[in-house]
């Protein structure tokens, strides 16, 4: 996901479809947070509508290609004016969509049927400074990416107020990977974030705007002088919490993020490890659990069976991939500080495919023995997969990236049986199926939901009367194959985020002729659509 800017939205209870209510609007990106406050007035029910497919000129080569299906709601009931926004979602082998709201820390379990059957709380995190100006942060925590493995255990990635902003003013140890026991729910840490304070760019503030912002144009000199007082030493706090809101809005390369936490994002299983896209720095990170008794499966050795400590058993991480390994994998220059880099990222046929979203392309990494004597003796060079399966997921390294796509922004995408690609357009408000050879097709789209479609705020001169946009797609952040108990099925499951504060016209006030005030509406859920084509095997 990407996000850049913060908000505050509250309301009563809200339902999928367009409403009147009265609200105060005022919006600023990163500078101000977005603050809404409505009282809902009257709910106007309306019939939920269908999608079709719609195919490009560019279409993969297939003498038959599968028919793609009509999109419907699966679950539409997430209130958009309470934050309740999708980012990813995944099945267990039961047929259980995991859906993870990324603004309110909770994760919504779905039945086969659609219906919410739990929903599974997540550390939360401290993120409302004091402020010197009227600010207010609706982020106790963020979650982005969720992967599954093939004995349903759940893996979540969690940013616990750990981004660079002036709080928490100490370590928040609820920033990392963690697991879910998807039969009772309990959830345990199992990394750390490293840096997940985010303190060393703030405890260097001062030092760091005499670096970077000496000869920064207009504002340079003002900027360099932030937070040192009249005897030249320097108030990190007043320094860090201005910078937090300029500052990334500066960046010019990589270098300016040190300081920062790191930022985990999209998860894949790979073995008995947890391979992670690190979004702010263009990183693929390895979690791995401990190795035991010289046994790679964790807690089967002999002090697997002892009481451990929680520090014992926490999993180490390491740096899998760097960010110069291609230039396809690189963080544009002048990238806003918040502006997703990595995305998501999933194994296939013995690679890793990693979404850079900042330069709107789906890279392709190989994965080759980290021993090159392996297998020597026989003669025989040892699959991918078989090298996997005997380190538990820790013998490989990344091989020469290759170029598989490029032309959308996509968030998180998943592979078919065949190698084809579905990815989630966030911006482009679109769902592409791509071709092994490259090829492309939308399968899903709902055209634009922002910008000069939307009234701006506070303009109040546009009235759109039968403004609606489809419920099956708004924004969409992460697809997955749903499962039946034996197999991955052939329907391709869309979660959208709705986001309100970003990118949508959800929560834009538009003054009506009367004189009264009406608002887009938003249509966070989970969508899905016939593909013809089915999941490929769940390796891991």
């Amino acid at each position: 996901m990407y996000y850049q800017s913060t908000a505050c939205t509250q309301s009563d209870s809200h339902s999928a479809h367009k409403k009147t209510t009265t609200m105060k609007f005022s919006q600023q990106l990163l500078a101000a947070a977005l603050l809404v406050s409505s009282s809902a007035v009257e709910a106007a029910s309306k019939k939920a509508k269908t999608s079709k497919g719609v195919k490009s000129d560019k279409s993969s080569k297939s003498s038959t290609p599968p028919v793609i299906g009509e999109a419907e709601v699966f679950h539409g009931d997430y209130d958009f004016m309470n934050n309740e926004s999708p980012e990813s979602v995944v099945f267990d082998s039961k047929g259980n969509a995991y859906v993870s709201m990324t603004l309110t820390a909770f994760i919504s379990v779905l039945n086969t049927a659609g219906e919410e059957i739990a929903r599974i709380d997540m550390p939360q995190g401290y993120c409302r400074p004091d402020s010197p100006a009227d600010i207010s942060f609706p982020l106790s925590s963020l979650q982005f990416g969720m992967a599954m493995s093939k004995d349903d255990t759940l893996y979540v990635s969690l940013l616990a107020c750990a981004e660079g902003f002036p709080q928490p003013p100490n370590p928040n140890l609820n920033t990392g990977l963690w697991k879910v026991d998807t039969e009772d729910y309990s959830t345990t840490l199992v990394a750390r974030v490293p840096n997940a304070n985010g303190r060393g760019r703030q405890d260097e503030c001062c030092a760091w705007n005499e670096k970077y912002y000496s000869e920064g144009g207009m504002f340079g000199p003002w900027i360099e002088e932030m937070g040192h007082m009249p005897d030249g030493s320097c108030d990190v706090e007043t320094c860090a919490y201005y910078e937090a809101w300029y500052g990334s809005a500066m960046f010019a390369n990589v270098e300016q993020f040190t300081g920062y936490a790191e930022l985990w994002n999209g998860l894949e299983v790979v073995g008995e490890c947890v391979y992670i896209t690190n979004s702010y720095f263009h990183e693929v990170w390895r979690a791995c659990p401990p190795e035991t008794d010289g046994n790679t499966k964790s807690g089967k050795g002999k002090a697997g069976k002892g009481r451990r400590t929680q520090e014992e058993d926490m999993w180490g991480v390491e740096r899998w991939m760097a960010s110069d390994a291609s230039p396809d994998l690189e963080r544009p220059a002048g990238t806003f500080f918040t502006t997703a880099g990595f995305n998501g990222i999933k194994y296939f046929d013995g690679a890793l495919y990693v979404a850079n979203t900042a330069q709107r392309k789906i890279v392709k990494v190989p994965m080759e023995p980290a021993n090159p004597d392996m297998g020597s003796k026989s003669g025989r060079v040892p699959s991918v997969d078989s090298i996997i399966r005997a380190t538990g997921g820790r013998g490989v390294v990344p091989g020469t990236p290759e170029l598989i796509f490029e032309g959308g922004d996509v968030d998180e995408f998943v592979i078919d049986a065949k190698g084809n690609i579905y990815a989630a357009l966030f911006e482009d408000n679109k769902v592409l199926k791509i071709s092994p050879d490259g090829a492309s097709e939308v399968i899903l789209d709902g055209g634009e939901t922002y910008g000069s479609n939307c009234p701006q705020a506070g303009q109040g001169d546009v009235y759109v009367e039968d403004y609606e946009p489809l419920p099956t797609i708004d924004l969409p952040t992460s697809v997955a194959f749903g499962t039946n108990g034996v197999t991955n099925e052939m329907t391709l499951y869309v979660a959208n985020s709705a986001f309100v504060f970003f990118k949508s016209c959800a929560g834009n006030p538009i003054l009506k002729p009367d004189g009264t005030f009406e608002y887009y509406p938003g249509y966070p859920g989970l969508s899905r659509i016939f593909v013809g084509e089915m999941g490929a095997e769940q390796m891991w």
